[in-house]
C-alpha cells in the first residue's frame, strides 16, 4: 500500500527556518547595495510577508524596489 503524507511546519516546530529566511534576506539586501543586518536582528522577518519586511528594512514603499528585493531573496535559495 502506497502512503502519501504531507507535513506543514508553520510554527517552526519541526525545522528552524532562521538560517534560510534570514540568509535570503541578507543576500537580497547585499545585492541591492545595502549592508545586511546580522541574522539575529532579522528574526522579526520570520512570519510576516516579505514585502512588509523589505519595506521596513529598506524604508520604502517603492513597489519596484520591493519586488526586486523579493525576487533576489527567492533566487538565493
Amino acid at each position: 500500500m502506497l502512503s502519501r503524507t504531507v507535513l506543514f511546519d508553520l510554527d517552526g516546530t519541526l525545522t528552524d527556518p532562521k538560517a534560510g529566511i534570514t540568509g535570503c534576506i541578507q543576500y537580497a539586501l547585499s545585492e541591492l547595495g545595502y549592508q545586511p543586518p546580522d541574522a539575529n536582528e532579522l528574526l522579526w522577518c520570520i512570519g510576516p510577508p516579505l514585502k512588509s519586511s523589505f519595506s521596513q528594512l529598506l524604508q520604502t514603499s517603492d513597489d519596484t524596489l520591493l519586488e526586486e528585493a523579493i525576487l533576489l531573496s527567492k533566487s538565493a535559495r
